[in-house]
């Protein structure tokens, strides 16, 4: 049963994330899509993660707010692969803020109730493509520019069941 959820979570995730016809992703992990309840990190993707992978998830649900000028409080832009690689604090860089502030689930920031139209949760897929871009170093793997996907082609998380999905 658990082999089969995780088979689905990926075909799920590997229709609905653009720039992937080249190779077939891989999520480490056997959640099926479930909340982490030991304290673990998400899985992340195991296969060479492209750029333009990472750029997808930011395009349909970063950008709104890290962008140039930042929006809503965002303290930078993540438009562009140099964007990602600034240094920030002692030693670190912005993708490893990213990896961070995905696993724990603080960014999106759904707690932003007042936004309209209301901030998306990431899919497990896209949670899964910003942690395993950020474990396997965050390197630029492929061309850096990208077309963004068009914003109905973004990945949705169903309301009821928070399982990611192609949404409308």
């Amino acid at each position: 049963m658990r082999a089969r959820s995780v088979l689905l979570l990926g075909l799920l995730a590997f229709e609905g994330l653009a720039g992937c016809e080249d190779h077939e992703p891989v999520v480490s992990g056997e959640t099926g899509g479930a909340p982490q309840i030991d304290g673990g990190d998400p899985p992340g993707r195991t296969d060479p993660v492209p750029w333009c992978d990472v750029h997808a998830v930011l395009a349909c649900k970063c950008q709104r707010c890290h962008t140039d000028p930042q929006q809503n409080g965002a303290p930078f832009p993540l438009l562009t692969y140099e964007d990602t690689q600034e240094p920030i604090g002692t030693g670190s860089r912005r993708w490893q803020r990213m990896r961070s502030a995905v696993a724990l689930d603080f960014m999106p920031p759904t707690f932003f109730d007042d936004l309209v139209p209301p901030v998306e949760m990431l899919t497990e897929f896209e949670k899964a493509t910003i942690i395993g871009w950020a474990d396997q170093g965050a390197e630029l793997l492929g061309p850096a520019e990208c077309t963004p996907p068009a914003p109905e082609a973004c990945p949705k998380v169903e309301a009821a069941g928070g399982a990611g999905g192609q949404g409308g």
